[in-house]
């Protein structure tokens, strides 16, 4: 215990990790709190890819802020989740506002605070799902 180095936990820890949760889901929410998604620009900036179009066939380029919030397609599934979680839709939809959101209203042990976690991990696992089944095996699926 000497040698080893003690420091606090990350703010969104009980928000990815928590009872309940199902590990795809969270493991998904921690890419995502760190920016780790493999997204086309990503590949496309290391040369593993030539297009960074979206998999959603919108035309913009496929970036996490896009991919998650700004693609028409997730943006759909966004506003059904937030709707059935009783939140507004923010006027500003990227990764960090939901992450700031997300660190403000989903801590705690109430019900409703719990749905948005699940709401939130769920949405982001799906949306990532639905884009590499577009990709790698050109199956689409409506919202």
């Amino acid at each position: 215990e000497s040698i080893r180095e003690t420091h606090s936990g990350v703010p969104y820890a009980k928000i990815v990790w928590f009872k309940g949760a199902i590990p795809r889901h969270s493991f998904c929410m921690w890419l995502s709190f760190h920016k780790a998604h493999l997204t086309l620009d990503k590949l496309q900036n290391i040369g593993i890819v030539q297009n960074s179009q979206c998999s959603f066939s919108c035309g913009h380029v496929e970036t996490m802020d896009h991919l998650f919030f700004e693609c028409p397609f997730t943006k759909s599934v966004w506003r059904k989740v937030l709707e059935l979680n009783n939140c507004p839709i923010p006027a500003d939809c990227n990764w960090d506002s939901i992450a700031s959101w997300a660190l403000g209203r989903t801590k705690g042990r109430q019900f409703h605070r719990w749905m948005r976690r699940i709401g939130l991990a769920a949405s982001l696992y799906h949306c990532w799902r639905e884009r590499n089944n577009r990709i790698f095996r050109q199956v689409v699926t409506s919202p």
